[in-house]
């Protein structure tokens, strides 16, 4: 915890839609092997079973191909190439009427329902590409059906965007409270460390798992290091240490009161400003700042500054220059602190922690003010086994965490490739398009369907 009593960085839904009646395990219209009940027969057209006993015959069509391939090849142990080609096209052929008989299924639903004027210039475009009736009907449903998962998906995704923008407004802006009695952690090397006039707190259980198995790991991993080298000796032990706030509460200063407080004193107090940009630079110019993404957000500051503006960027770059305990560091903290205690707070946010360091603390806290409102309350001992196992947990989480982000930034691209594939789905491209409509012009009285015909010219 930065040496401090220190805060320690820390759906989805399944819908089933059913019928009224409908009970778990109980199958009403379809077998377990996909065969159709009694009232089965009696819900679904005439045109749905036969598309079912075209499936089911070709289903054994398909074992019995693989029986035949694994007899004549000794079950893959010798090469046969009728074998190969016939299991090849049972298998075609399987899979296109599986697919036949749930466009029979939509079809037999949605025949009788009005068309606007969207369904049908589909259904034409859809006939024009050399498909029947029935299978525009079906390829059009199809695709505005995708066209509705679209817009629903985009307008889930405006609505979390929208949340997010203000929950994130909320934590900028709003000042929070810490009530009386509530638990505060510190994870450190220290057993007796008293209340310092500034320390670093984990308040959720999230943040105390995070500064337990990645801080815990930190200090341990530099301990071995040092002992390595024969700077140090024997073994470090690490400390979870309660602190209760007592009878009055902690005012937590938003950022952007903070900012304002920072303000004033910047352009009331020469040596804090000088204070401050020392401290910044000490960090920014030093070997992590120059590579770090919290060393640019303190070049941004430090520019800013240098301009005479004190706004949140320059906030922000100090609130993570406020761990810097050199003289210039502890200078410029000291002063913020006493300005922030006079305008009644007692605690500001650890953005570093919350935004830089790589623990992404949900709320990470520096109390500056506790010595007169918190008190121990426990100092308990962390094992070996206690920070690996946190650590494994925290990891975990963050690397889920980040591949949500990842996913967020391309929901829309993903999400138009997915679409784009749908699409390709309901429709067949323009070499199948004039593979079906030769196929038909040769044979007006097939009755082969699209998918079928694909099958049988080796296309599926």
């Amino acid at each position: 915890m930065r040496g401090y009593f220190g805060t320690y960085y820390e759906d989805d839904s399944i819908s089933h839609y059913g019928i009224k009646g409908m009970k778990w395990g109980v199958r009403r219209f379809q077998k377990k092997d996909g065969t159709l009940t009694s009232a089965g027969k009696k819900r679904y057209s005439e045109d749905v079973q036969r598309a079912q006993k075209k499936y089911d015959a070709a289903k054994k069509e398909l074992s019995k191909a693989n029986a035949d391939y694994n007899k004549a090849t000794l079950g893959g142990l010798l090469y046969d190439q009728k074998a190969v080609d016939n299991l090849a096209a049972a298998g075609r052929k399987a899979n296109a009427l599986r697919y036949d008989l749930k466009d029979s299924k939509i079809y037999d639903r949605i025949k009788d329902r009005p068309k606007n004027d969207r369904t049908k210039k589909l259904e034409q475009k859809y006939r024009d590409e050399g498909m029947t009736e029935r299978e525009a009907t079906v390829a059009a449903y199809k695709r505005q059906r995708t066209e509705k998962v679209l817009v629903g998906a985009l307008a889930v995704a405006a609505t979390v965007a929208v949340a997010y923008a203000a929950k994130r407004h909320y934590d900028n802006t709003v000042d929070k409270i810490i009530n009386p009695d509530e638990l505060l952690h510190n994870i450190s090397d220290k057993s007796n460390r008293g209340i310092e006039d500034a320390f670093y707190v984990a308040r959720s259980a999230g943040d105390r798992e995070k500064y337990r198995g990645m801080y815990g790991r930190q200090v341990l991993a530099r301990h071995d290091m040092m002992k390595s080298l024969g700077a140090v000796e024997g073994d470090l032990k690490l400390y979870d240490t309660a602190v209760k706030v007592g009878s009055e509460s902690l005012k937590v200063a938003s950022p952007k009161s903070a900012t304002k407080v920072m303000k004033r004193l910047m352009e009331s107090d020469g040596e804090f400003r000088d204070s401050a940009l020392e401290s910044m630079k000490e960090m920014a110019n030093g070997p992590f700042g120059m590579i770090s993404k919290a060393g640019r957000v303190q070049q941004k500051a430090i520019a800013k500054m240098q301009n005479g503006v004190f706004d949140g960027d320059v906030y922000e770059g100090l609130n993570i220059a406020l761990v810097n305990h050199t003289t210039a560091g502890n200078d410029a903290s000291k002063r913020l602190y006493d300005a922030l205690k006079k305008a009644g707070y007692d605690a500001i946010g650890d953005l570093n922690d919350m935004k830089y360091s790589g623990y992404e603390a949900k709320s990470a806290l520096i109390v500056f003010n506790g010595a007169a409102k918190v008190s121990i309350e426990s100092v308990k001992e962390i094992g070996k086994s206690q920070v690996d196992k946190d650590y494994a947990k925290a990891a975990s989480k963050l690397a889920t965490k980040q591949l949500a982000r990842f996913g967020a930034k391309v929901v829309a691209a993903g999400g138009a490739i997915n679409v784009i594939q749908s699409l390709r789905e309901s429709r067949v491209g323009e070499t199948n398009q004039a593979i079906v409509q030769q196929y038909r012009k040769e044979h007006p009285n097939t009755k082969l369907s699209y998918r079928e015909i694909l099958a049988a010219e080796n296309r599926s």
